[in-house]
């Protein structure tokens, strides 16, 4: 059990609007077994505090006791303590002990800077205390507390003060006030002040809010009347204040479990948003950070609503939410983020003792946090009505412009925040003090400059940040508080710099994801961004490469051989020597290369030879890049037919993670999600349609609006068959705005996608005609769906035959229910549509051949079936369970664990490629692949089919100068064909030529691509196409055009590119030896370009030289020591190709 030093007076106070104007110590010889439980790791940590009272700042008359226990899965503990000296409390006194798992003193986190050394006799009178707290205090006063005596240590050194709390009414009259007022015990000098009141059976009901929209929330019932009392989240109560300040809070009653009107003229309106608010911040910590909600031990938040009389704020005073009706009691600030925001004070306070302290930087931290959190919150709701942003309060209206209280992509908009820290960050609001770690948040998780939620600038010279996702930015800020932080912690302290927000996040990252992991290093990149530095190492930067084999599959008859390209380009550093293997072949299968050693850049043929016994199948064959360096990896898809070529193919799974990792990264590069009207959806459609179109479908986007946004289908029809008698398959492509949506719903997209892939590489004849579908806004209520069928002309739409539907087909703890076309279970909806019974057969039958037990599951209008069984189209389909629990009967049968979720990330931000049974995906996949090939009416065609590289794979050429490369082809299926070569994406003034045009599988052609004087420089991928007979393929040539011939000449490196107006490209370089910079810049006529040198100094780039006369050419020398520079290459104004020359000594 925990121990507690006392009930601490100072709890803080703050309202979401601002007021008007360590090192690694030895560890300790002494026994060190492993502690066992939360008693044992105490003992371990009194026995640590005992044994370095140096690493925790201890004096002599220090007494500790312990706050909290928290222990690590690994292993390693963190235990918080409350100091007193002598008797007193001390302030910024708290120190946190760091266990190894073996129960070993790791280190500390501790604000003092010193020992304490204070005099405990006060110079100042209680009673002159009491008046100088007095006359601070702004509004009327009911009552003046005794002052206690403590020590305030909250700037890292000690002192004697006063701490009297004035109790009173704010000057609106409405607003409470609890005060704590320090004054200095020796002079009489008010330190600072600070308010504990921050501002800012069972059943589930229906509830009409004003800001989130109709939501469900879980209420109590008692005879025939409901109360606002939710018992699944501590039994947290909603209640009417009748716009008193003070009195009884009435809770909210119903009798039919129907709540507001969603407008004010329900009093209900504003308690469903506060209910909702309190339910979807308890389940935020408890989903996502593991906490047991705002207090940490199950109890529910209390939330008193209609609050005052044109009451215009929001309050958490400790205990319980408080909010007013704003002005005109018209504008009730019960908006999700708020809500969120002002709890969030509530886990400050639990995690850290007295939390942290609520004036200067420490208070913009407190802030901060609850900034964070609130707005965390709202993304993780995923309300369509108040979908997730960095606006702080933009619903409630409370400034009646328009404008949201705070923005944190860019502080500085509001006109008070503090965007970047600087010396006077201290001195301000704490609310705009926030601004500075909000920023650092922003930065840290969706990256600088141009985002979907604003443009982040940085401070200064600071570099542009690559954001590392709000999954992974919001376990480092909560571990950082929950861990690391003190009640003292700043963004800032030269005397403690151990003692600082940059450097506890930056542990935190350590702990998550290892040191100078990506992570890491973009947590430093973060708050260098904001102009808060560190004296944390800088990581290294070593030697790094890619790899890639193209074409990435292949099919080949059992004696026949395939050809690849293995690809390497530089990604870090300097190129190295890279030797490439493959892992253990499949049987009768020899793997060569030619040649098997390239310098990082460079690209070998990869050779496959199967011989006439290598069995049927599909192979993952991985392909290693091992260099001095680093080592890298691609996988090749070998398939190998079988000695007739009829029936289903072998999906591989390979292929199908490949298109979940491509997902992945569309939503860690937009925002973390794939959601409706957000940017990752459109870029997962552009990917999805990209490879269809290169696979021969026909396809077509269609477009429809839903909430204020444009939603797309993805519609692709193979060619063929009969187009009266109709197969679709279709899976949504969409997630939810909480996560990247991997299982739910990449699994079933990638899959139906590599199905679709399989069907253009065997040349697929069925019977029916094959369309596939990728339905949009799925997780608004099938809406695409819906919109596709609903508005197919009734003509059409009596051509589609089947439907099968597949949605979360690789959950983590999977079950395999297949949809009860036939109601064979007797149980809930019923049969599907007349033909649904012979669509669950043939999966049936595909999951029987591999011995895998099914179960039935209803068509209960969850997914896109719904509109086809409407119309009363066949439907049919997969599914392996989402937030539904796997019954004991369920893991016997399927193995996988009982009484945990088929889906522990269903809807969550961790619904990640970690989050996904490769068993299950690959197992659904293939009976995906064999539903189409049987109900489609054929069996695979093998036909001729060859494979086309170019090498060498890229070049580069001054304007009008020319490149040649050799475009080779080989036969990988079947017998030769007659082949067709043409060349697109080429930039104006260049031209490609073929000799010959037209070559027989097997055979090479001659390339010649010429530019002309006039060829704009930059970077062309040219897309090379060979029309066969029996199929079509394609390689890519990388053309660089350099800049104007003669352009900065001399020089032994030189890059070209593009830049925009305001932007900036930097190149780091190392000098191994004091010498000569040089540097030539040539821009676009007409612009001003600017030449920088920068040297780093221990975690900040300082300019060494430049270049910055008005005009498009800069030149620029410098002669300096070994270190670590980079270039910066700026336009001013202007946007255009430049070409820049640089040396190194």
């Amino acid at each position: 059990m925990r121990g507690l030093l006392r009930t601490l007076t100072l709890v803080g106070v703050a309202s979401i609007m601002a007021a008007t104007p360590v090192a690694t110590l030895p560890a300790w010889a002494g026994p060190t077994p492993r502690p066992s439980s939360p008693q044992a790791v105490k003992e371990r940590a009194d026995q640590a505090v005992e044994g370095h009272r140096a690493a925790i700042r201890g004096a002599e008359p220090d007494e500790y006791e312990v706050f909290r226990v928290k222990v690590d899965p690994g292993g390693a503990a963190h235990v918080r303590y409350n100091r007193t000296y002598r008797g007193l409390r001390v302030r910024g006194g708290d120190f946190v002990v760091h266990l190894k798992p073996d129960g070993g003193f790791a280190d500390a986190s501790v604000g003092l800077t010193a020992p304490l050394n204070v005099g405990t006799w006060p110079a100042v009178p209680a009673a002159t205390a009491a008046q100088r707290a007095k006359e601070r205090f702004a509004g009327r006063i009911t009552q003046v507390g005794t002052p206690e005596l403590f020590v305030d240590a909250s700037s890292g050194q000690g002192r004697l003060a006063w701490d009297v709390l004035v109790s009173g009414w704010a000057k609106d009259g409405q607003t409470p006030s609890r005060l704590h007022v320090t004054v200095d015990a020796a002079t009489g000098a008010v330190i600072d002040s600070s308010d504990e009141i921050k501002m800012a059976s069972e059943v589930e009901g229906t509830g009409n809010s004003l800001y989130s929209g109709t939501v469900k929330i879980s209420t109590t019932q008692s005879g025939s009347s409901y109360s606002m009392v939710d018992p699944d989240h501590g039994n947290g109560r909603t209640c009417d204040m009748n716009n008193a300040t003070s009195g009884a809070c009435t809770t909210f009653t119903d009798a039919d479990d129907t709540w507001g009107t969603g407008t004010n003229a329900s009093r209900q309106s504003a308690a469903v948003d506060a209910h909702y608010g309190a339910a979807e911040t308890f389940e935020y910590f408890k989903r996502v950070h593991a906490r047991d909600g705002v207090f940490g031990d199950g109890r529910g938040v209390p939330s008193r609503v209609h609050y005052g009389d044109n009451y215009v704020n929001a309050f958490w005073d400790g205990a319980q939410m408080t909010y007013g009706d704003g002005s005109g009691n018209g504008r009730p600030l019960v908006a999700l983020d708020v809500a969120g925001h002002e709890m969030s004070h509530g886990v400050t306070e639990n995690s850290v003792p007295g939390g942290l302290t609520y004036s200067g930087e420490s208070g913009g931290l407190n802030e901060a946090t609850s900034d964070i959190f609130g707005s965390m919150m709202e993304f993780h709701s995923g309300s369509a009505a108040d979908p997730g942003d960095y606006d702080i309060g933009e619903k409630i209206n409370i400034s009646g412009n328009g404008r949201p209280l705070r923005y944190m992509y860019n502080p500085g908009l509001d006109g008070r925040s503090h965007g970047c820290w600087s010396s006077s960050t201290q001195s301000v609001d704490v609310h705009y003090s926030s601004g500075v770690g909000n920023h650092f948040y922003f930065d840290l998780a969706e990256g600088t400059g141009a985002t979907p939620y604003g443009t982040s600038p940085v401070c200064g010279s600071a570099a542009a940040v690559t954001g590392i996702g709000r999954a992974k930015a919001e376990k480092i800020w909560y571990r950082a508080l929950d861990t690391y932080f003190t009640s003292s912690t700043r963004y800032v302290s030269s005397s403690n710099p151990a003692n600082t927000a940059r450097a506890y996040t930056l542990r935190a990252a350590t702990d998550l994801f290892g040191s100078c992991s990506t992570e890491y290093r973009t947590v430093q990149a973060a708050w260098t961004a904001v102009n808060v530095a560190g004296n944390d190492a800088p990581c290294p930067a070593g030697d790094d490469f890619s790899l890639a084999v193209s074409p990435s599959s292949g099919s080949v008859d059992p004696g026949g051989a395939l050809e690849a390209t293995v690809s390497t380009a530089v990604t870090g550093g300097s190129a190295q020597a890279v030797r490439l293997s493959a892992g253990t072949p499949p049987p009768g299968v020899t793997i060569a290369f030619d040649p098997d050693q390239v310098t990082a850049g460079g690209s070998a043929k990869l050779t496959l030879t199967t011989s006439a016994t290598t069995p049927a199948g599909t192979y993952a064959v991985t392909v290693t890049g091992a260099g001095t360096g680093a080592t890298r990896s691609a996988t090749y898809a070998l398939r190998v037919n079988g000695s007739g070529g009829d029936g289903a193919p072998d999906i591989p799974l390979a292929a199908v993670k490949g298109h979940l990792a491509q997902l992945q990264s569309i939503a860690s590069a937009n925002g973390g999600n794939r959601a409706h009207g957000r940017p990752g959806f459109r870029a997962s459609i552009d990917y999805v349609k990209g490879k269809l179109d290169a696979a021969g479908y026909t396809t077509a986007l269609q477009s429809f609006t839903y909430g204020g946004a444009t939603g797309y289908n993805l519609v692709a029809d193979w060619p063929g068959g009969d187009p009266a008698d109709v197969l679709m398959v279709g899976a949504h492509l969409d997630s939810v705005t909480a996560g990247p949506g991997i299982n739910d719903n990449g699994s079933g997209s990638a899959a139906i996608l590599e199905t679709a892939l399989e069907v253009s590489r065997s040349a697929l004849t069925p019977q029916k005609h094959l369309r596939f579908a990728w339905w949009g806004a799925e997780e608004l209520g099938l809406v695409g769906a819906n919109h596709y069928v609903t508005n197919l002309p009734a003509a059409e739409r009596s051509k589609i035959k089947a439907y099968y539907n597949f949605d979360m087909v690789g959950s983590p703890n999977p079950g395999y229910f297949i949809y009860d076309g036939d109601n064979s279970d007797g149980t809930g909806s019923g049969p599907g549509p007349a033909g649904s019974d012979r669509l669950e057969r043939v999966l049936q039958d595909y999951f029987t051949s591999i011995n895998v037990p099914t179960r039935g599951t209803d068509f209960d209008g969850r997914s896109d079936y719904g509109p086809f069984i409407r119309y009363g189209i066949a439907s049919g389909g997969t599914f392996t369970g989402a937030e539904g629990v796997k019954s004991a009967a369920q893991a016997q049968l399927w193995g996988g664990t009982a009484g945990v979720a088929f889906d522990r990330c269903y809807h969550s931000a961790c619904d990640t490629t970690s989050n996904i049974s490769d068993a299950a995906l690959d197992r659904n996949s293939d009976a995906i692949a064999y539903a189409v090939w049987t109900v489609g009416g054929a069996g695979r065609q093998p036909g001729d089919d060859f494979s086309m590289a170019v090498q060498p794979a890229s070049g580069s050429v001054d304007p009008g100068g020319s490149l040649n490369a050799t475009v080779s082809t080989a036969i990988t299926r079947g017998a030769a064909q007659r082949i067709t070569l043409s060349a697109s994406g080429l930039p104006s003034g260049a031209s490609a030529a073929f000799t010959p045009q037209v070559v027989d599988a097997g055979a090479s052609s001659a390339m010649a691509v010429t530019t002309s004087a006039t060829t704009p420089p930059g970077t062309y991928t040219i897309t090379i196409t060979g029309t066969g007979t029996g199929a079509t393929r394609t390689a890519t040539y990388t053309l660089t055009v350099n800049g104007a011939p003669g352009a900065c000449p001399g020089y032994e490196n030189t890059k070209t590119g593009t830049l925009s107006s305001g932007q900036s490209f930097y190149q780091n370089v190392s000098a191994t030896a004091t010498g000569t910079f040089r540097a030539c810049l040539t821009g676009p006529s007409g612009s001003d370009y600017d030449l920088y040198l920068q040297k780093l100094s221990g975690s900040v780039w300082t300019v060494v030289a430049q270049s910055t006369s008005p005009g498009a050419d800069e030149s620029l020398t410098y002669t300096g020591a070994p270190g670590t520079y980079r270039y910066r290459v700026h336009s001013y104004s202007g946007t255009g190709a430049y070409t820049f020359g640089y040396d190194v000594p």
